[in-house]
């Protein structure tokens, strides 16, 4: 996409922080960032223990602690070329010997609950929403801004997004059916959970869960 387009910006999202080194992701982006002439955007998120333990084996500890280390690391690695630091889930003494002539990747979080809402306030350039509706918007901003103002930014600061599910097809039910169960799978996702129960749906995603453990998965969506 990067050789074929000119303008469009590139963003990953999202990329689950644990499965890589933070400075595996940030080589991997600036490389993005330099084929495609500086339109680089870093989605980065905390996934979830199903993905992150299960499926790849990786530590999920201390979600909101990792990203705020992780980004400190590629922020020092995007703009100095060095990455030096010491956390409590991450460390790093890393030097790229490489400067980019193109400002640095911006960096946006994908955010659910307020933890992640407000650090995306503090320290990210962009915040990634998913699965919410216009009614839950206006709080989620308002966490936004908490987390701005602790860093002496503004929310004008922050380009907010969020996800726009689209279907290519003349057939509404298929589409509708295809939408189901990509929600579904969300219901296993304590992150997702918490911010569903926030909705007001917890008992339809507990009803989910419950047709799924009984083998009952062609109901569940």
């Amino acid at each position: 996409i990067a050789q074929a387009t000119t303008k469009a910006a590139l963003a990953t999202g999202i990329v689950p922080i644990q499965i890589r080194t933070p400075g595996a992701m940030a080589m991997g982006f600036l490389t993005l960032h330099e084929l495609s002439g500086g339109r680089a955007i870093a989605g980065l998120g905390v996934s979830s223990p199903v993905i992150v333990e299960r499926w790849h084996g990786a530590a999920y500890q201390r979600p909101v602690t990792a990203m705020r280390e992780c980004v400190t690391i590629m922020r020092q690695l995007f703009t100095e070329g060095r990455g030096k630091f010491e956390g409590k889930v991450y460390r790093s003494d890393f030097r790229l010997g490489f400067q980019s002539k193109y400002p640095p990747p911006r960096i946006y979080l994908a955010a659910l609950n307020p933890p992640m809402l407000r650090l995306a306030g503090e320290i990210a350039d962009g915040v990634l929403l998913n699965y919410s509706p216009p009614e839950a918007i206006p709080p989620m901003i308002a966490e936004i801004r908490a987390g701005a103002e602790k860093a002496g930014r503004k929310l004008t600061d922050i380009d907010i997004s969020i996800y726009l599910r689209m279907c290519i097809t003349e057939d509404e039910h298929a589409a509708i059916a295809s939408f189901k169960r990509e929600l579904a799978t969300y219901a296993f996702v304590d992150q997702y959970n918490a911010m569903f129960e926030r909705y007001g749906l917890q008992h339809e995603f507990a009803e989910v869960r419950r047709l799924s453990r009984e083998g009952k998965r062609d109901d569940a969506p």
